[in-house]
């Protein structure tokens, strides 16, 4: 490219501006639309610019005559030229230059990828005032995860609170609610060990896993309050609830996984929205079942015991 340097001070002798310099420079060689044509209801732009060939060479660029308040002078005389290399497009943002990296994840979570990038710039020397930050996609992503975050919170406090007007109590919706955080744990574990990115259908997955897998528990909580109401040793109670619970919550659980399997199991290439959902409640809802009937079990045992003071028997 031939860049063209203006030198302020001559410009300002002379009776010019930068811009005027440029603004005849862009009208001669690459035209500039001066007026517009009517012919009848269609509008023609009429463009004014150089003869093409006027221009060849620096030379004759230097020849062009820029007008100014005392007359018009030569523009080798208000600038210096030199070959070099430009940008084809200057783009600005709040009248600052920018210049946009865009990186394509693949195999990566973007979290990790945004991690590597901000380690790599920020040892990188920069020229000058150089600054450098992530594009609005990312930050509004990082936004909507952390609302995500605070609306499964109170998915699962608005579960407590129901629970807890139901059952009037407020210990015994702990002893149910044991399923939803061991349930998340199981997920983000399984993603983990998968590599997997956690997306916005992740975590609305979460927020479905919230209201369902403590339905099983609810069962099994239900029951065994009604056996140890009973005569009897709490154990005998806690395990005859267990097993009058195991097939409904077998049936129950069973069902639900095998309808997302059909969802979980999609390659195709739509199916990057509802995977991570079907995948989020199926391990759910799996390791639930055995929170429910192994975890809450023990759990309302331990509960009753030292509410009661009755032996645990065997």
């Amino acid at each position: 490219d031939l860049l063209v340097v203006p030198d302020r001070n001559k410009a300002a002798a002379a009776g010019t501006s930068i811009s005027v310099i440029g603004g005849v420079i862009r009208t001669l060689l690459s035209g500039s639309i001066v007026t517009k044509y009517y012919d009848g209801d269609r509008e023609v732009d009429v463009r004014l610019r150089s003869e093409p060939g006027m221009f060849v060479s620096r030379d004759d660029l230097g020849t062009l005559m820029i007008p100014g308040q005392h007359g018009s002078s030569p523009l080798g005389s208000l600038v210096t030229t030199e070959q070099g290399e430009g940008d084809a497009n200057i783009y600005r943002k709040n009248k600052r230059t920018t210049a946009s990296i865009t990186i394509r994840v693949s195999g990566r979570s973007l979290e990790d990828v945004a991690e590597d990038a901000d380690r790599i710039l920020s040892a990188s020397k920069m020229p000058g005032d150089t600054v450098y930050a992530f594009g609005k996609e990312y930050r509004k992503r990082m936004q909507s995860q952390k609302q995500m975050l605070l609306a499964v919170a109170v998915s699962i406090l608005a579960v407590y609170l129901l629970l807890g007007s139901l059952f009037e109590s407020f210990i015994r919706p702990f002893l149910i609610l044991l399923t939803v955080p061991l349930s998340i744990a199981a997920v983000l574990a399984a993603f983990m060990i998968g590599r997997s990115p956690l997306n916005m259908s992740v975590y609305i997955g979460m927020i479905m896993l919230a209201g369902i897998v403590v339905s099983n528990s609810i069962l099994v909580a239900s029951t065994i309050h009604k056996r140890v109401s009973q005569a009897g040793s709490l154990v005998r109670s806690v395990l005859s609830a267990s097993r009058e619970r195991l097939r409904p919550v077998l049936i129950t659980t069973t069902a639900s996984v095998s309808g997302m399997l059909p969802m979980a199991l999609d390659g195709s290439s739509g199916a990057a929205l509802w995977r991570p959902l079907a995948l989020t409640v199926a391990t759910g809802l799996t390791f639930s079942l055995a929170v429910s009937l192994l975890i809450v079990p023990l759990a309302c045992l331990l509960y009753y015991n030292r509410r009661s003071q009755r032996p645990l028997g065997v």
